[in-house]
């Protein structure tokens, strides 16, 4: 299984012998939390992880809960499951976005990972269930999976019971792989110069994904049957991402910050956009600060790379 999920091998390989070394003590699988840039995979590999433990996958995305009582029905249903299925080991919940999570939400979890018990609040009155195997009386299935790219967000006493797996930004070798493995899933053949072409404009697994998934559409559209590099760059130009993945919000960006003196607030960005702060820091800055383009200090946002000021231009019609 694990041999499908391409790049990140130390984080895989970690996980893999957690899985392992639980298997031979016939124990649960460590507390783990992904943590890493957005789009690199966590919660894909966790999913593969739920999958080659043999695991009942119970997945919770924790902007969806606001409280405790949304996560218990979830598990009181997947516990069900479990115990009247026996084709599943043991029980593996992730908690996606882990970062969203309401305080009382994540005390609650503390209980629950720290003390390997659910307290559910029955009309005022407090009633605690262990989460124990009836044989072995200890928890020997149940564990817990946090996936975020800001982990830092969650409370201190939560992240320390958790193991950390760190995934990181993906080689240009690994997402030529990817896009080549993916477009071999949609039937189609890809040549080597044009796989480069789209892992250079890919910031993350994710991009890889999509981008093929527009090239190949630009491509049935155009009857061809062969992805090459001048389909995607012709693609690319249309469209208007330039060589780095930028397009032409990135590039309004770049040119508010420049216009600002290089000392650009993320309030004056987000109002000059029309779109939310969150969407200026969790959207458009990762990429242009991974790439170096620019550089964030207590007097604002600033360039740091001016060969990529110039608006993309090019574009064509359809």
């Amino acid at each position: 299984m694990f041999d499908k999920f391409i790049g990140n091998d130390m984080a895989k390989n970690m996980v893999r012998i957690g899985i392992l070394s639980s298997i031979k003590k016939h124990d649960k699988l460590p507390n783990w939390m992904f943590s890493g840039m957005a789009g690199s995979g966590k919660t894909t590999l966790a999913k593969m992880a739920a999958e080659e433990a043999n695991a009942l996958c119970i997945y919770i995305n924790a902007s969806t809960v606001d409280k405790p009582d949304n996560i218990i029905k979830t598990i009181e249903k997947g516990f069900e499951r479990y115990n009247k299925d026996d084709m599943y080991d043991r029980i593996m919940i992730i908690i996606d976005e882990a970062h969203a999570l309401k305080k009382k939400v994540e005390d609650f979890l503390l209980t629950a990972i720290s003390e390997d018990e659910i307290c559910v609040n029955e009309r005022g009155n407090i009633t605690s269930y262990k989460i124990q195997n009836n044989t072995t009386g200890k928890n020997d299935f149940l564990s817990w999976v946090f996936v975020s790219n800001r982990c830092g967000e969650l409370a201190q006493a939560l992240r320390s019971r958790l193991t950390e797996v760190q995934f990181v930004t993906y080689k240009e070798s690994d997402k030529e792989e990817i896009a080549d493995n993916y477009v071999e899933s949609l039937g189609m053949e890809i040549k080597e110069d044009a796989q480069a072409a789209i892992s250079k404009r890919s910031w993350s697994i994710r991009d890889v994904k999509q981008y093929v998934n527009e090239v190949y559409d630009y491509a049935i559209v155009n009857d061809k049957k062969i992805i090459t590099k001048e389909l995607v760059e012709e693609y690319f130009n249309m469209v208007g991402i330039d060589e780095n993945g930028l397009g032409a919000l990135e590039h309004e960006y770049l040119k508010i910050v420049a216009d600002t003196g290089n000392r650009a607030s993320v309030q004056t960005i987000a109002s000059k956009l029309s779109v939310g702060t969150k969407d200026v820091t969790e959207i458009i800055e990762p990429r242009l600060l991974d790439l170096g383009i620019i550089g964030i200090d207590s007097g604002g946002r600033y360039v740091k790379d001016t060969s990529n000021m110039n608006p993309f231009v090019g574009r064509k019609g359809v």
